[in-house]
């Protein structure tokens, strides 16, 4: 037996298109303002994560969507915002605009994170000088979290005779640039040393001087770094000779310190596994 369907004598085919039309046109323009207005003063109208949560079906402010306070990472947006304040408070570079990064294109696709891999988006700026970069880096990184809220170990000099990249490590292109980050989940546990060895056979990236300048966009993800599900971060891409003197023996690694609530920057020997940390590296 088939059913048939009961039509309104009045039926007017075209009336419910064109009211569904206006109604659609008005409420994507509201999502357009909303957009470009969270685009322009991060923290007000919509996100890029919000904007996704919307398009699937989920209530953007509702607990179980992403939101602001739950997130981990910053925002690409976020990032942006946050290294042009870093240029002009701290660096003061005329090539770091906002056009520049524009320019850029879109940032990669950041991979889901499980509990292997601890992945995030950073937009970096390079100098072609490792050490100086990582200098750089930790000024902003001070600037970001506050000067009482940071400590850097005095026996790591930000000098060529304390600082080097290591041989073998991968170059960086000098500028703006996006890269995904691994954040030590992947490399726990392993001494410094034997990682080196599986970044040159796989030809993966290590992190160098970049890490304290992930600390400064990623400032919830720096003051979150337990040494378990969320890895105190090696650096294996950069040599440390303590205090400048004697061999390059040591490597960097940033954590938190939960007690003085500080973010650190610190150095140990390359051949100790620490159970608390982990090589970060980057694609």
């Amino acid at each position: 037996m088939t059913r048939e369907m009961v039509k309104a004598t009045d039926q007017k085919p075209l009336a419910f298109p064109i009211d569904w039309l206006r109604k659609y046109n008005r409420q994507k323009d509201e999502l357009d303002k909303q957009l470009i207005r969270g685009l322009e003063e991060p923290g007000k109208g919509l996100s890029l994560d919000e904007l996704q949560a919307f398009l699937e079906h989920q209530n953007p402010f509702k607990k179980s969507a992403i939101s602001r306070k739950d997130r981990l990472f910053s925002t690409t947006e976020e990032q942006i915002v946050r290294i042009l304040e870093i240029n002009e408070a701290v660096w003061k570079n005329p090539a770091i605009t906002a056009e520049a990064i524009k320019a850029l294109g879109d940032p990669p696709q950041c991979p889901p994170s499980d509990g292997q891999h601890l992945y995030c988006v950073c937009l970096l700026f390079e100098t072609g000088d490792p050490a100086n970069t990582f200098r750089l880096n930790w000024e902003a990184c001070v600037h970001i979290h506050g000067q009482d809220l940071t400590w850097k170990w005095d026996g790591l000099v930000f000098a060529l005779e304390g600082v080097r990249q290591r041989i073998g490590a991968k170059p960086r292109p000098v500028g703006l640039h996006w890269r995904v980050c691994e954040l030590g989940r992947r490399f726990k546990g392993k001494s410094v040393k034997n990682v080196r060895l599986q970044l040159d056979q796989s030809k993966t990236i290590g992190m160098g001087q970049e890490l304290p300048m992930i600390a400064a966009l990623h400032p919830k993800w720096a003051k979150s770094l337990n040494g378990q599900d969320k890895p105190f971060v090696d650096a294996p891409d950069l040599e440390v000779a303590p205090r400048g003197q004697g061999d390059f023996s040591d490597a960097p690694y940033l954590y938190f310190d939960a007690a003085r609530r500080r973010v650190r920057l610190d150095a140990r020997g390359a051949g100790y596994p620490g159970g608390a940390c982990g090589s970060g590296s980057l694609r």
